[in-house]
Parts: C-alpha cells; sequence; structure tokens
C-alpha cells in the first residue's frame, strides 16, 4: 500500500490497505497512520471517497458470512479485537515486561488512577503525536514517510499492553525499508531484528538453543534488552525531530 502511495496510485493504494486490515488486525494503527498521509498527500475529499471505498471492500469481504446485516461486520471486528488476551504483555519483550518481571498482569488494573492499558495509550500517543508533529512540518519525502512509520510501529509495539512477541514485525519491516532507503540507519535494522527473534523464541521456546534459553530466562538481560530498546527509540525520535529538509 505504501509502495503505490509513493507511486502515487492512491485509489490502488487504498484498496490495498483496506484487504491489510482484514488479514491482520495488529497493524490497525499503521492502517489509520496509512490514512493520515494519504490525507496529507491528496485532500480530505479524496480520502473521504477512499475511506468508503475500503468501508464497502470491508462489508463485501464479511457479506457472505452474514447477509443480513450491514453493521455486523464491524461490530464482529470490533468484538474479535475485545476478545484477544489482557495481559500487560504475552510474551513480549518491552516496557511493561520489565516493570511487572514478565508476570501475567491484568491491562485493566489500574495503577496511579488509570489502568495499565490506559498509561499504554498516554505513553504511546505523546510519543507519536511528536513524531506526526515534526512530520508535517517538513515536505514530503518517502525517507521521511518510512521513518514515522518505523517510529510508529516501535513505540506501539513498546509502549502499548496486551502486545504479543509477534507484534514487532511492522516495526523490522520498516527498519529494513528505511535501512534500504538510506543507509545510515543500518544499526535500527540490526538491533531490531536480532531483538525480534528474541521475542519469538521467547513465546515459541524451540528449537533448543541454550544460549538462547539463558537470556530469555535471566530476568536482568531481559531488562537490560527492554533499556537498550528505549534508549534506541527516543533516540530515533530525537533524531527524526532533529532532521532537516535537504
Amino acid at each position: 500500500a505504501f509502495y503505490l502511495l509513493f507511486k502515487e496510485k492512491y485509489l490502488l493504494s487504498s484498496v490495498v490497505a483496506g484487504i491489510a486490515i482484514l488479514s491482520k488486525q495488529n497493524i490497525l494503527v499503521i492502517y489509520l497512520l496509512f490514512y493520515f498521509v494519504l490525507l496529507y498527500r491528496v485532500g480530505i475529499k479524496k480520502t473521504l471517497l477512499y475511506g468508503l471505498l475500503n468501508i464497502l471492500i470491508f462489508f463485501l469481504s464479511y457479506f457472505p458470512f452474514n447477509p443480513t446485516s450491514f453493521t455486523w461486520p464491524f461490530s464482529f471486528y470490533i468484538f474479535t479485537l475485545d476478545i484477544t488476551g489482557f495481559l500487560v504483555q504475552d510474551d513480549a519483550i518491552n516496557i511493561w515486561g520489565s516493570l511487572f518481571n514478565f508476570e501475567g498482569v491484568d491491562s485493566r488494573d489500574v495503577g496511579f488512577l488509570i489502568s495499565w492499558a490506559n498509561w499504554g495509550y498516554l505513553l504511546f500517543g505523546i510519543t507519536n503525536l511528536t513524531s506526526i508533529y515534526f512530520y508535517l512540518k517538513r515536505k514530503f519525502s518517502i525517507e521521511n514517510t518510512i521513518y514515522l512509520m518505523f517510529l510508529t510501529a516501535t513505540s506501539y509495539f513498546y509502549f502499548l499492553t496486551r502486545m504479543h512477541e509477534r507484534y514487532l514485525l511492522p516495526a523490522v519491516v520498516f527498519a529494513c525499508l528505511l535501512f534500504l532507503v538510506n543507509r545510515k540507519y543500518w544499526f535500527n535494522y540490526l538491533f531490531l531484528t536480532i531483538f525480534f527473534f528474541i521475542n519469538l523464541y521467547k513465546g515459541l521456546l524451540q528449537p533448543d538453543i541454550p544460549p538462547i534459553n539463558f537470556i530469555i530466562k535471566n530476568i536482568y538481560i531481559l531488562n537490560i534488552l527492554v533499556l537498550s530498546y528505549g534508549v534506541m527509540l527516543l533516540a530515533n525520535v530525537y533524531n527524526f525531530v532533529k532532521l532537516k529538509d535537504e
């Protein structure tokens, strides 16, 4: 979808984006940001038309399963979002795992006046809105757009609750694309590739690799990984803020 957007094939790009959210719900944040970038490029009128097309695609995809109700596809989609795990993290190596020693704590529990889930939304919102603000201050470019997507995918895995280990994949994808556009971002791609591998291993525990077993069972090493991830994220946000148009 982003490739087609960069090629200015906006109609086809929005169709692909609409199909994407039907395939996997954890890209919903990226999907919303995609439409934000589309709005930035083509204006509100065309964005609304493409959005209506997405609604039609969504409805037709669910139509064979319940042809009697127009609202059912949307209510069912929301329902499937609500029935996923409610833990602050589910085998994900992120800030919530570090804060709660990687134990099963309910994200709906209240801590410091609001739930842990809402704390996650707040931290993610602050980080992402900062990136979006400085993105809008600059001329449109493929590199800046990919960088914004990278920051979004990286921060939502780190700050949001109910994360599974596999939800880091979009961050790795955008890190790869960012590296291909500008080789100076090689460290992000290398770091997240290794970090993603350790996350997946923590969730699957196979094949048996003793050195990796030692890492995922050592709470101190896991905390160091979480801290390193946070430093990497904040360094990239700072770098994005300081970027200047060429």
